[in-house]
């Protein structure tokens, strides 16, 4: 640790790093440049330490890691003899998540220490939040839903779920919405283990979470989110008393923007729409795998029947199914033994909090495509401090 404190310019030079590959929009890395450029750095970072002999590679994860690059490997040959390039695209997502994991990872397990990972959160939400004032702001000149769409194809070359509602806003939803939404139950467990001590910029980032969420708009998210702020709260020993009585006043004073927020994101047209299109991929996504369901069509697999993007045909929201139709039964069991397995282990220590995050983020396959993407490595790498949180030196942590 004395070696990285001689280079705390490398320090910051990764927080910004991850800051930037986590929160920009865009699950690919390679379609913005500035994703690419910081991505970029954290390799070289991790290179750096690795050639003078700092970061240590145990023998659990570099078994792990090599059976599941085999594993990429034989299903990404599997989907190229049907699906030739979408096959190649979505092998580049699932690396990409897969190797800014591991150097993250490693680079905190070995140099950084695990409470510099709540610095990385933090600085992620923190470029969401301002990702999404700035699309405000530019929409706020140029009104309408296609100039939000514009603003997002034009500078991050994405595109973004949005709609307007009410007070002028307008939703805003992209993969890194994810991070902000655990950001309560990242601080629980951090809490929990007695490995961080909350301050003022942890709640200020906790706001700017619960502003993005909401303009995020997401059903799952606000859920994820909520459940998360209120186990934190119980951590925290706040007085439910006492919450209770500001949660209504805040209520009463806002009864109507709240009683419409919640029509229209539960109760509106909208949301039929949205559920309509998952209730049909459900049925073309069964008739796929049930077509070939020991070994599945690989990495890249998508249903002539009923595709959602013409640009990542393989994409779904139901993506947890799809996983069925790439992998089959053969890989999901596989998938499914280390699932179990990291189960198995917060069960084991009593871990309820791991548990509940793990499984929440599971689930998060069913709704949205968040399972891998550039914006979803942090939670990665979370889990994997979680699962390795007993091997690290205490007073290496308390030194960070």
């Amino acid at each position: 640790m004395a070696f990285v404190g001689k280079l705390k310019w490398i320090e910051a030079l990764f927080l910004l790093s991850v800051a930037f590959v986590a929160g920009l929009p865009s699950g690919y890395v390679f379609s913005i440049p500035v994703k690419l450029f910081f991505s970029i750095f954290i390799f070289s970072i991790f290179l750096y330490f690795s050639l003078n002999e700092e970061v240590h590679f145990s023998k659990n994860f570099i078994m792990l890691s090599l059976a599941f690059l085999w594993f990429l490997l034989v299903y990404l040959l599997i989907g190229y003899l049907r699906f030739g390039v979408y096959s190649l695209k979505e092998y580049e997502l699932i690396l990409t998540t897969f190797v800014l994991y591991s150097a993250v990872y490693l680079l905190l397990s070995n140099i950084f220490g695990i409470r510099f990972f709540i610095a990385l959160v933090e600085a992620s939400i923190i470029v969401v939040f301002l990702v999404k004032l700035i699309a405000l702001l530019y929409v706020y000149k140029h009104p309408g839903v296609d100039s939000m769409i514009e603003f997002f194809m034009k500078y991050f070359n994405t595109k973004v779920v949005t709609m307007k509602f009410m007070f002028g806003l307008y939703r805003i939803n992209f993969p890194a919405d994810i991070l902000p939404a655990f950001f309560p139950w990242i601080l629980t467990w951090y809490l929990r283990n007695k490995l961080y001590f909350v301050n003022k910029i942890d709640f200020i980032v906790l706001f700017l979470s619960m502003f993005i969420v909401l303009l995020g708009f997401s059903r799952y998210l606000m859920l994820v989110f909520t459940l998360g702020l209120i186990y934190l709260f119980r951590v925290l020993g706040i007085n439910w008393k006492t919450f209770g009585i500001i949660f209504l006043v805040v209520f009463v004073t806002f009864r109507k923007f709240i009683v419409d927020f919640i029509k229209l994101r539960f109760f509106s047209g909208a949301v039929k729409a949205s559920d309509a299109i998952r209730l049909k991929q459900t049925p073309a996504l069964v008739k796929l795998f049930l077509t070939k369901p020991l070994i599945g069509y690989g990495i890249g697999a998508f249903s002539f029947e009923y595709v959602r993007s013409k640009n990542m045909c393989f994409s779904y929201e139901e993506q947890i199914l799809t996983f069925f139709a790439k992998f089959g039964t053969l890989g999901m069991f596989f998938l499914l033994t280390i699932v179990l397995l990291i189960f198995s282990i917060f069960i084991s220590r009593k871990d309820y909090a791991a548990v509940s995050i793990f499984l929440l983020f599971i689930v998060a396959g069913w709704f949205n495509p968040y399972l891998y993407s550039s914006s979803v490595f942090l939670i990665y790498v979370f889990i994997a401090l979680m699962v390795s949180n007993e091997n690290f030196n205490m007073e290496e942590i308390h030194a960070v």
